[in-house]
């Protein structure tokens, strides 16, 4: 391939910033939700043997991002529809994480699950996220430590999700713990 031009590299740096702290700062909020509505995934968080499979099920579950965006090199068809060479498409994760064809009872939260490493949080492929390992590293990290330090964590107020479709995340998780 070409080399990238200079102002992809340039660029480069600073979407690694961008991506990295955007989504493991979403999916903190989401797996405090989550953990809010399943008490039982807190306790997973807080035992270090039980903690990276339920990291690795918050993923599935609320993956940060959602989905890429992409653009078709030739004309395709996809689930019996014809894409024209340079359509735009959305090749959607967090629709594929919850796939019954893939995960059994895809929406019931399970730690233990046997198909838990088919999900794609992080992408698949060439286009696997470069910052998994330390994205997965902060999660357990940050979390066990958040449910150890802050006791009775809950959530006290109004729960605001982001709107944009392919970013998952809150733009308010108002929490609360005992003093």
């Amino acid at each position: 391939d070409d080399p990238l031009p200079l102002e992809a590299v340039a660029g480069l740096p600073l979407d690694l910033v961008v991506a990295g702290h955007v989504t493991v700062t979403r999916a903190i909020g989401s797996a405090l939700d989550l953990v809010f509505r399943h008490p039982k995934l807190g306790e997973h968080l807080l035992d270090p043997e039980l903690a990276p499979p339920a990291i690795e099920e918050i993923l599935r579950l609320e993956s940060p991002a959602q989905g890429l965006f992409r653009v078709t090199t030739r004309a395709t068809e996809l689930g019996g529809v014809d894409l024209p060479a340079g359509a735009r498409v959305m090749a959607h994760f967090g629709s594929a994480n919850r796939d019954e064809c893939v995960f059994s009872d895809a929406n019931r939260v399970d730690p233990g699950r046997d198909e838990l490493g088919r999900h794609l949080a992080f992408g698949k492929g060439i286009h696997f996220c470069i910052g998994a390992p330390l994205a997965r590293l902060e999660l357990k990290t940050v979390l066990p430590m958040l449910l150890a330090s802050l006791p009775g964590l809950r959530p006290a107020g109004e729960i605001d999700r982001e709107p944009v479709f392919f970013a998952r995340g809150f733009q308010r998780l108002v929490v609360e713990w005992d003093v």
